[in-house]
């Protein structure tokens, strides 16, 4: 993430388990590593009764123009120069069936249309082979193929955990990743 480019981060599904167990600690890993945007803000949407995030209804247009209405708020607050807008990042934390009506709803609304917007999807990426065709049609007729970003946490991790463990299994390659510089 650019730390210069304010960005509004916006998460479907907050209180959801992927959030809470590999989303909201990766967010607080990189803030530990001082690499998070100077404006930075989470929105986390919820349908929950709670206090801590944004609860709406994500069927409901009226609903997403009010939270277009909040993004443009939190805008306010960065002090940005007039006519220019935060990335916003629409994170979708929810299950693939939610998916479809949410990216409508953000379509249709305009939200995907304002500035550096980016839509952010788990995987599995639909619930079969043609769900996902069918929802990867969908999004294209709201977001462009440059906005469109999709997430596997569990593939990361394995690649990750397996880099580690063949570095730290291999002396000749541990010294050389450890070397700094020539």
């Amino acid at each position: 993430m650019d730390k210069n480019t304010p960005t509004i981060l916006v998460i479907f599904g907050v209180s959801g388990d992927l959030a809470k167990r590999y989303l909201l600690p990766a967010i607080e890993a990189i803030k530990k590593a001082e690499m998070l945007p100077d404006k930075f803000k989470i929105v986390g949407v919820t349908r929950q009764n709670n206090s801590q995030f944004y609860k709406m209804d994500i069927n409901s247009k009226k609903d997403y123009e009010k939270l277009g209405e909040h993004l443009t708020e939190i805008e306010k607050d960065f002090n940005l120069p007039i006519g220019l807008s935060a990335q916003r990042l629409f994170y979708l934390s929810v299950p693939p069936i939610v998916s479809r009506s949410i990216i409508e709803l953000l379509g249709e609304s305009g939200l995907a249309k304002i500035g550096e917007t980016k839509l952010l999807l788990e995987k599995p990426f639909g619930v079969d082979l043609e769900n996902a065709i069918y929802l990867a049609h969908h999004i294209k007729q709201y977001f462009s193929s440059r906005q469109v970003y999709r997430v596997d946490h569990y593939m990361a991790k394995e690649i990750a955990q397996n880099i580690i463990v063949f570095r730290e299994g291999n002396s000749l390659f541990k010294k050389t990743w450890n070397k700094v510089g020539n």
